[in-house]
């Protein structure tokens, strides 16, 4: 797997599309999930990505509760993630991670997971 790989977890199907379209237009490889269960399961699994893009409000588990097991240690490596919500209630309670508002720019997804690979390289 390349180092340019993004895990997209969000169970809105044409999000992901769409934001998976984009990122391999500019090199990325990309896989999709729907929950915060079944990214788990990749990260599990493996290979891990090096960035994920993480939705807040899903079903089966939401964003909250995945990133709860990932500070708490539960998953390893570390991989940063950048939330992704349309929630503006819900993105004051995000504060240790880069926050994108749901609708967003594609430069401007692109602009943060850029700094996002300079960050972690």
């Amino acid at each position: 797997m390349s180092d340019k790989y993004v895990l997209i977890v969000d169970d809105d199907k044409d999000i992901q599309s769409a934001i998976k379209m984009i990122l391999e237009m500019h090199g990325y490889q990309v896989s999709c999930v729907s929950n915060g269960k079944e990214a788990l399961e990749v990260l599990t699994r493996g290979p891990s990505p090096s960035i994920i893009l993480l939705d807040l409000m899903m079903p089966v588990m939401d964003g909250f509760e995945f990133m709860r097991l990932m500070e708490g240690g539960h998953i390893s490596p570390k991989v940063p993630i950048v939330v992704m919500t349309a929630a503006r209630n819900k993105a004051h309670e995000i504060k240790n991670y880069t926050t994108l508002l749901k609708p967003f720019d594609v430069t401007k997804l692109l602009s943060i997971i850029g700094d996002q690979y300079q960050t972690i390289s």
